[in-house]
């Protein structure tokens, strides 16, 4: 996600909720097929489009096959599903895009007759809600507790409820599973968050803010984000704003 943010030139809040599943989308099936994702593959696939000064990635068609289908069209009770993270909390800078600076584009690399292409193609997959037990083990989240610090997570695909997860018993001498990932993600540094000091989310004065408004460069202390689940579920909203932190903070 990161890098994304980088090579576009884009913020994070600048980037719709049907565009954010894009990312996330393709960087899952890329480590499920023990592939490296990077912008340039990214950018094979999807082109930046803008629409009410929100970013989105658009399938390209021309040329290209697709990797994915089935891309999410809405967001249903998208008010209850909101969350507010301190900008503290990415420590990473990002650029906020002005309408005068126009779409970002990237060229294109070869790709036809790369094999990272023709494995992502063979098998285009539904753009589903992720299990969060996939995540981890693609390398994605670190929401994960083993009680053997000894094993690695397997996971087994089994519908669109979700799959299920076993161990595996790592070899003497190997680091444990959350310590080989940690280095794949962009972790809260003391600088990050001196330079953008923590405001309790309740005492904020964006707080109550429309949400139409969260595209304004003022507002580059705090993030808004969207959450899976609804904000009347404390727990779950916990669990996914953790989540979603991991997430957008991937490499």
């Amino acid at each position: 996600m990161g890098e994304v943010l980088t090579r576009y030139g884009l913020h994070i809040s600048q980037i719709s909720f049907i565009g954010l599943p894009r990312i996330t989308h393709f960087e899952f099936i890329c480590r499920a097929q023990h592939l490296i994702p990077s912008v340039d593959m990214f950018n094979v696939f999807y082109y930046v489009s803008c629409t009410g000064g929100f970013y989105s990635f658009n399938s390209r068609t021309a040329n290209v096959l697709p990797c994915s289908k089935d891309p999410p069209k809405s967001l249903h009770d998208w008010k209850h599903k909101f969350f507010y993270i301190r900008r503290g909390m990415i420590p990473i800078g990002m650029h906020y895009r002005s309408p005068d600076e126009g779409i970002p584009k990237l060229p294109l690399i070869p790709y036809a007759e790369e094999q990272w292409y023709k494995t992502l193609i063979k098998n285009p997959t539904p753009m589903l809600q992720l299990d969060e037990k996939a995540l981890v083990t693609t390398s994605m989240s670190m929401m994960w507790a083993p009680s053997n610090p000894s094993a690695a997570p397997i996971y087994g695909y089994k519908n669109k409820v979700g799959g299920d997860m076993v161990v595996r018993v790592l070899p003497e001498g190997e680091r444990p599973w959350l310590q080989q990932i940690q280095d794949s993600f962009h972790h809260p540094t003391e600088e990050s968050l001196s330079i953008h000091v923590a405001t309790p989310t309740s005492a904020h004065p964006f707080a109550s803010v429309k949400p139409e408004s969260v595209t304004s460069p003022a507002r580059g202390e705090t993030i808004l984000l969207s959450s899976e689940e609804s904000i009347a579920s404390f727990d779950g909203l916990i669990h996914r704003s953790r989540a979603a932190l991991i997430d957008l903070c991937m490499l």
